[in-house]
């Protein structure tokens, strides 16, 4: 996703596919934030630099999402080694920096529902740690002690795909 100051946001996708989304979306009625007109199946260096240059950006300054340090065993980097020494080779003018911190800070503020709905997803997590610490006693099996965490989440209205014990048992 590039976005150029003064001018609608630039997708790069892989596949044709993610175009053909868009226009079924809007075909059906369905509101989409980028205009398939806007998307290019083009997610390469080559269409980074495209982009780029069109928008007369080859001597800029940018800032960059993606650029910040990631595991290895990240599968997707957001930035990936090879197009981005691509991009660097093919426009040497340019100043990239990175922006995650900014990014964050400028998008984390909250709506007033997203407090509650952390507040609530809390209150379930300790009722299930709660009754499957009351569970866990000798004799019981770890299926009984699942079992308490999983109805506790359930009369609260709450699911849970995955329980650990020993997260519950640092709770002792």
């Amino acid at each position: 996703m590039i976005f150029v100051r003064g001018a609608d946001p630039i997708s790069l996708v892989w596949s044709p596919m993610s175009v053909c989304d868009h226009i079924e979306a809007r075909r059906r009625g369905i509101a989409t934030w980028i205009e398939p007109s806007n998307m290019r199946v083009a997610k390469h260096a080559g269409g980074v630099v495209d982009v780029l240059r069109e928008n007369r950006l080859a001597k800029a300054a940018l800032g960059v999402l993606g650029l910040e340090a990631y595991p290895s065993f990240h599968v997707n980097p957001p930035m990936p080694y090879g197009m981005w020494t691509q991009v660097l080779a093919d426009l040497p003018e340019v100043t990239f920096k990175p922006v995650m911190l900014s990014f964050i800070f400028a998008t984390v503020c909250l709506s007033e529902e997203e407090p509650a709905c952390v507040r609530f997803s809390a209150a379930a997590g300790d009722a299930m740690a709660l009754a499957m610490q009351e569970a866990a006693v000798p004799g019981v099996s770890e299926a009984e002690i699942y079992a308490a965490g999983l109805a506790a989440a359930c009369r609260r209205g709450a699911s849970a795909s995955q329980i650990s014990l020993a997260e519950v048992a640092t709770l002792a």
